[in-house]
């Protein structure tokens, strides 16, 4: 197991690993069977991997024997694979697990590395955001510009047309002994970098003292919204007011419920509409507690009514004679009940079975007997095809004083009693 090093969310890293034989460790073997799923990724020690391997490869095809060298095996990780939302992020350490898998004829897990992404404290982390390379470039830039302000073309010696400076030049330290350039430069250096280190806090607190008056011009215009414009939230929570126990959470809601009043024009065409309805209604005739009826509708309703009497012509005594001569007498009604008895029983002879209606005995012993024989009992127009002993199949006339021969139960054949007669049906 290695570390394989810091890297970003950008990159994709590329890992590598060696097998040997369980018996010679000095001798390479090959992974068998090496499949993707069998690469697992953690993160910041904790038991559960990666939930799905979208984003890793193996590495020459099938991440064995690399480059044809039996032994070595490579995978690759693109840590700029999203799948599993925010597994791959700044400032975790990871590892890299294969297994189980089969290893000479073993079953077997192993660590092929580690990695980190943007480490704590590590190179990425500390070159990023204000202490990225180009804010670095920027600010000793704007150093050097200060430091030619003050020095010579050379950035060593000190430029004497600069007459703010130039007395430095003359000025003894405490032994008497006048301060050189590199002194001076050196001096100068140093304050510039305390200026700066000074500058860059103005320079945050105006940005937050803008932050903070862009959010107050923000809250009177808010404030200037409720209530009247300029009394501000003077009244809020005042006894009587609804806000003294509910208040609404954001200005986005008191935007909402603003914007569903209805406004003056809104209003105004409101009342228009009310008008309206008042004086459609005031043609409606009523009566209703003191109210008395509307003469002028009620007038009008009165002549319609009037008109459709006046119009409609009702049937004629002759019409209603032939519509009452339609309709069954009293002795129609009696014959019908008498046929209504007649089905009734003659429905009741049916044999039948639906629901728990029994099959009617009567009815069924009178079928049962003219369908089937009984024993010992005379079987009458039983019908035999007589054909001609010469070929077996033609028909012919039964001949006089033909004895009858019968088999009962499978018996043998008796003589049986009855005569015969021919019924001739075509050539029969």
């Amino acid at each position: 197991m290695s570390y394989q090093g810091d890297f970003t969310t950008a990159n994709t890293i590329y890992l590598f690993f060696n097998t040997f034989d369980s018996n010679d460790p000095s001798a390479s073997v090959a992974i068998a069977a090496f499949v993707i799923a069998d690469v697992e990724v953690f993160k910041d020690g904790s038991p559960t991997p990666r939930d799905n391997t979208t984003g890793y490869a193996l590495l020459d095809t099938d991440g064995i024997d690399f480059s044809g060298d039996v032994g070595i095996g490579g995978i690759s990780i693109d840590l700029s694979d999203d799948t599993d939302a925010g597994f791959f992020a700044a400032g975790s350490e990871y590892m890299v697990k294969i297994g189980p898998t089969t290893i000479d004829a073993a079953v077997i897990n192993f660590v092929a590395g580690t990695f980190s992404i943007e480490r704590a404290g590590g190179a990425i982390a500390l070159l990023k955001g204000t202490n990225s390379l180009s804010d670095i470039e920027a600010k000793i830039d704007l150093a050097q510009l200060d430091l030619d302000t003050l020095t010579g073309s050379d950035g060593v010696t000190l430029a004497t047309a600069q007459g703010n400076y130039a007395p430095n030049i003359v000025v003894p330290d405490a032994a008497g002994v006048a301060p050189t350039a590199a002194e001076i430069e050196t001096e100068i250096w140093d304050a510039l970098q305390s200026a700066h280190v000074i500058a860059d806090s103005m320079g945050a607190l105006a940005t937050e003292l803008a932050l903070v008056k862009a959010e107050t011009v923000l809250i009177l215009a808010d404030t200037d919204d409720i209530g009247i414009a300029g009394a501000g939230l003077t009244n809020l929570g005042a006894s009587g007011n609804d806000w003294n126990t509910v208040v609404p959470a954001t200005k986005a809601e008191m935007d909402t419920a603003h914007g569903l009043l209805a406004t003056e024009a809104k209003q105004d065409i409101i009342d228009t509409n009310v008008d309206d309805i008042e004086t459609a209604i005031a043609l409606v005739p009523q009566s209703g507690g003191t109210t008395t009826w509307n003469a002028t509708a009620l007038a009008a309703i009165q002549t319609e009514a009037d008109a459709s009497l006046t119009s409609y012509a009702g049937p004629t005594k002759a019409e209603m004679d032939t519509a009452h001569g339609l309709l069954a007498t009293e002795a129609k009604q009696d014959i019908i009940d008498t046929n209504v008895d007649d089905i009734e029983t003659a429905i009741a002879l049916v044999p039948q079975s639906g629901g728990t209606t029994s099959w009617n005995a009567t009815a069924l012993t009178a079928i049962k007997d003219q369908l089937l024989p009984k024993t010992n009992t005379t079987l009458d127009n039983i019908e035999f095809l007589f054909v001609a002993a010469s070929d077996g199949r033609t028909p012919v006339t039964a001949a006089s004083g033909t004895a009858v021969t019968r088999s009962i139960d499978g018996g043998a054949f008796g003589s049986g009693t009855g005569t015969l007669a021919s019924r001739i049906f075509g050539n029969q």
